[in-house]
């Protein structure tokens, strides 16, 4: 029979060190995994501005620490989530558009999730940088809240009057105040960026988030004006 490197060669096969000889030197194997530090890694630009492409030391993790920025930003949209969260609670059952009804429980189900996120993030990153925020304090259906200032947040008169509002009139009034809700929001993710926010988690949230409710409130407008409602602005 044929040697195998033979029948390797007739065959067209390229070969190399057919010998046994276990001292041929290995190190040059392709099956030896990158370094994690060359592998790219996106962060989140600004809402409507390119990504940044992270690589080597940029990828580590203190050279991105979590600023004031985010911290705050995080603690506040805890709060500003909660708000929403109740003024769905307030509406449950009561609305009768469809459309509405689904994009109200679209809301809860997305920022309930985020709320524990963040405040888990807050407990794992904020540190000393957590001074003056509670990190998980909600709003009650009255709306007090010591947040009250925030862009976007409903008063405790317009919560008051959402409460009040009966049929096709509940639905045109929620509408409105979710989507000066959501522009709040956005605000507040723009803020973020303008103080410095750096941490890349926080960064990749904020996009999430920008991105979504940008689109729920172009939906929530075209709802409030098929209902009759008129335009609302946002912060």
């Amino acid at each position: 029979m044929p040697a195998l490197c033979t029948i390797l060669a007739l065959s067209g096969a390229l070969l190399t060190g057919c010998s046994d000889d276990s001292s041929a030197d290995r190190s040059g194997a392709t099956g030896t995994p990158a370094p994690t530090d060359s592998v790219p890694v996106l962060q989140p630009g600004r809402p409507g501005e390119p990504n940044k492409t992270l690589t080597g030391p940029a990828l580590s993790p203190s050279s991105t620490p979590a600023t004031q920025a985010d911290v705050t930003f995080m603690s506040d949209m805890i709060h500003h989530h909660a708000q929403a969260v109740v003024m769905v609670n307030m509406v449950d059952g009561k609305l009768t558009d469809p459309e509405v009804k689904r994009m109200a429980s679209r809301i809860k189900a997305e920022q309930t999730p985020e709320i524990t996120y963040m405040k888990k993030w807050l407990k794992d990153n904020a540190g000393s940088k957590s001074s003056g925020h509670d990190h998980g304090g909600t709003h009650s259906a009255t709306g007090k809240t010591d947040h009250s200032d925030m862009p976007g947040m409903a008063s405790a008169a317009e919560l008051k009057k959402l409460s009040k509002a009966k049929g096709k009139q509940k639905d045109i009034t929620f509408l409105g105040l979710m989507i000066t809700h959501h522009g709040g929001a956005l605000t507040m993710i723009d803020d973020r960026y303008k103080a410095g926010g750096t941490d890349i988690e926080t960064g990749r949230l904020a996009n999430d988030i920008g991105a979504g409710q940008t689109a729920q409130i172009k939906s929530m407008a075209a709802m409030r004006k098929r209902l009759g409602g008129a335009p609302v602005s946002t912060p």
